[in-house]
């Protein structure tokens, strides 16, 4: 029996996309952290992250802007993008046993840790970038949190954010680009594989947009 509940315990993509408060996040976050990468990442051929960094890549004209990482994570975007060039990164993040994985990365100028539903501090502002890989997905962030990230951007700033396909249909992440409309450049949504290889679970398939944009 111990043995039964050691294993349902265990952290996995099922149980993150049944969190529904700040303090379940933390304490799912706290408990994966430290095998996020090899049990999670590893694992499944995630590849999310490094379709961001690539796509960011392609659009991005300067490479002094500022970039900030919405839900950092164990820093998966942050790696990815220093592939491409030396942006200066920060990162934000809900549970510091996460960030601490993205400090040992050793590709962030700052990390922050932060519950995203509520607002930005006014030093997280003025960033040329947005980034973020995996974060706007069930049980997580939904179309409401992306206005307050324009706040978090100067004019002209690229947005790059990786939404999962269902969560983007069922929470209407359509109509929100459409209240944007004034604030930002018409969105270019790119569909992606989250995963690069079958691993043998029910999520092979899953699938995610790439919404593209800038804040005008």
């Amino acid at each position: 029996m111990g043995n039964e509940m050691a294993e349902k315990d265990e952290p996995d993509l099922d149980a993150a996309y049944a969190v529904r408060t700040p303090a379940e996040n933390r304490d799912l976050y706290a408990r994966w952290a430290g095998t996020y990468d090899s049990a999670f990442v590893e694992e499944t051929s995630y590849i999310l992250h490094a379709q961001v960094a690539e796509i960011y890549a392609g659009h991005a004209e300067d490479e002094d802007v500022p970039i900030l990482d919405v839900g950092v994570g164990t820093g998966l975007v942050g790696e990815a993008l220093a592939v491409h060039g030396s942006w200066p990164i920060d990162g934000i993040d809900i549970s510091p046993e996460m960030l601490e994985r993205a400090r040992d990365k050793g590709v962030y100028s700052q990390l922050t840790e932060l519950d995203l539903s509520e607002p930005l501090p006014r030093r997280l502002r003025n960033y040329g970038a947005i980034v973020s890989s995996g974060t706007f997905t069930h049980g997580h962030l939904g179309p409401n949190a992306l206005a307050p990230l324009l706040d978090a951007a100067r004019p002209g700033a690229l947005f790059v954010i990786s939404i999962n396909a269902e969560h983007f249909e069922t929470a209407d992440f359509a109509g929100t680009f459409q209240s944007l409309e004034g604030m930002i450049m018409e969105p270019m949504v790119v569909e992606v594989p989250i995963y690069a290889a079958p691993a043998g679970t029910e999520h092979d398939d899953d699938r995610a947009f790439i919404a593209v944009f800038r804040r005008l």
